[in-house]
């Protein structure tokens, strides 16, 4: 009875050693390559030339100007008619009138504040000569030179603090002072660009009353831009500040050159972005635009860029050896959004340059031309 369980336990271990070990040497045997009648296929190929590769990470981002400039009124007036080119696409260079408001009154009382220090001045002229008599020619001298039409000059320097103390107390300086905030004040009633460049908006109109404090509208330096983009987190240890960037348009033609000038040191917790920023400068370019950018970011040695969909997951290509196609494993530096970046193919071998439909190794090809 035992003897015969016996048999039957060891005929079915021999029975499953035999099925495992066919499988076993099934599993090493080289699937042989497909062989078939059908016509070779048309393919276009590439010649694998290893050398330095390019890496760059493709943005899109909208145009502003670099030094936006918000224009507010500072003191109340009426405009002028040469404020008239105040207007949207208008340009002006650096120091030229923007907006001009009537001064008329704030003339007369400058010259009104500058009468009463003179006769304020005048009457402390017989103390100082008194009181003070080394320092009475230089006063002198400033007084006679005083002009109520001219920008007041600075004052005769004191010598003492008893001296200080005395034109304080006569109010030479508290009226010295007023004249010169309302020169200041009066310079406002003429706004000049600050830089060379264009009005972008215009809120006014010549002969209207503007108040202080009102926006009169927009000036931008259109001579440099700044494009924001975004990159992913993970490509942030890639770029840095002065990285070059390539630009191009949807829209227009043309190709422009910039930099990273900035890049933000806060990650979008909703994206995982972080945000550049490009300074371009060029011709026929727009606040507003979008534009391309590929910012070069890194060269990979010895390396090969390649179709990414040319992969499979198992990082094998197909190559085209002696009329036929057969699989290449290589090794994946870096993924970019259309190409991925290889080594471990020979100098010289000849890969597809797009997929091959139906592909499956030993599948005869025909060299075409693109």
């Amino acid at each position: 009875m035992n003897r015969g369980r016996l048999s039957i336990i060891a005929a079915v271990l021999v029975l499953v050693g035999a099925a495992g070990l066919r499988n076993y040497l099934a599993a090493q045997k080289k699937t042989p390559p497909r062989k078939s009648n059908a016509p070779a296929i048309g393919v276009v190929p590439d010649t694998v030339m290893l050398g330095p590769v390019t890496v760059e990470i493709p943005v899109t981002g909208k145009l502003k100007a670099r030094n936006r400039i918000e224009i507010y009124a500072v003191v109340s007036g009426r405009l002028l008619p040469e404020s008239d080119r105040f207007r949207e696409g208008n340009s002006f260079s650096k120091g030229a009138t923007l907006v001009a408001m009537d001064d008329t009154e704030a003339k007369a009382n400058l010259v009104a504040q500058k009468s009463s220090f003179l006769n304020t001045l005048s009457g402390v002229m017989s103390d100082i000569r008194i009181d003070y008599p080394e320092q009475f020619d230089e006063w002198t001298n400033y007084l006679a030179q005083f002009s109520v039409e001219d920008s007041i000059r600075p004052l005769p320097e004191v010598k003492c603090e008893k001296e200080k103390l005395f034109i304080t107390a006569r109010g030479i300086y508290t009226g010295y002072y007023t004249i010169k905030s309302a020169e200041a004040r009066l310079d406002k009633y003429a706004l000049h660009a600050p830089v060379e460049g264009g009005v972008t908006e215009a809120n006014i109109e010549p002969g209207t009353l503007v108040r202080q404090g009102q926006k009169l509208g927009d000036f931008i330096r259109d001579k440099v831009f700044e494009l924001e983009v975004s990159v992913k987190a993970a490509d942030l240890k890639f770029v840095r500040s002065g990285d070059p960037v390539h630009l191009s348009s949807n829209d227009i033609s043309g190709a422009w050159k910039g930099h990273i000038s900035h890049i933000n040191s806060r990650i979008d917790p909703q994206t995982q972005s972080v945000n550049l920023f490009v300074e371009v400068r060029g011709k026929d370019l727009r606040e507003g635009m979008y534009l391309n950018a590929d910012i070069q970011v890194d060269e990979i040695d010895s390396a090969f860029a390649i179709n990414r969909k040319m992969l499979n997951d198992k990082g094998e290509l197909y190559v085209l050896r002696d009329s036929s196609l057969s699989f290449e494993q290589v090794q994946v530096i870096r993924y970019t959004e259309s190409t991925a970046i290889v080594r471990g193919l020979k100098e010289g071998a000849l890969v597809p340059v797009e997929p091959v439909p139906g592909a499956y190794p030993g599948m005869r090809i025909q060299i075409t031309k693109p």
